[in-house]
């Protein structure tokens, strides 16, 4: 046996009036919760693109997760050891992280190059 359907009871002019207004302050908080939300969003995803190019620029000389290690072996055996290697290049296909996230072009940042090491790591 199916539910009779749920009578409303038409509202006043008043009462319209009244819930437009409760609607509308609802949906102004609503947005200004998505802006906040989304400036989040962008900052942890200039963060991790930060952290992969501190990476790359600290660690591509030698190998990296993605690549292996076989140039810091290699280095390694050689006379003039890992830290003789100039620093490589990373193409922008290895940024993982930063790729993986489906909302990176929204939050594009200017920061494309890597940054350079930290003191006494290269």
């Amino acid at each position: 046996r199916a539910a009779a359907p749920r009578r409303t009871a038409a509202l006043s002019p008043r009462q319209e009036s009244i819930a437009r207004n409760v609607f509308a302050g609802e949906l102004v908080e609503c947005h200004r919760a998505r802006q906040a939300l989304e400036a989040e969003l962008g900052a942890v995803e200039r963060q991790i693109l930060d952290l992969e190019s501190r990476y790359f620029a600290t660690f591509n000389r030698v190998g990296n997760a993605l690549k292996g290690y076989q140039d810091f072996v290699a280095a390694a055996r050689s006379k003039e050891g890992p830290s003789a290697r100039g620093r490589l290049e990373f193409a922008p296909t290895d940024r993982v992280f930063t790729h993986a996230s489906t909302t990176k072009n929204l939050h594009a940042s200017s920061a494309q190059n890597p940054p350079a090491p930290a003191p006494g790591r290269g």
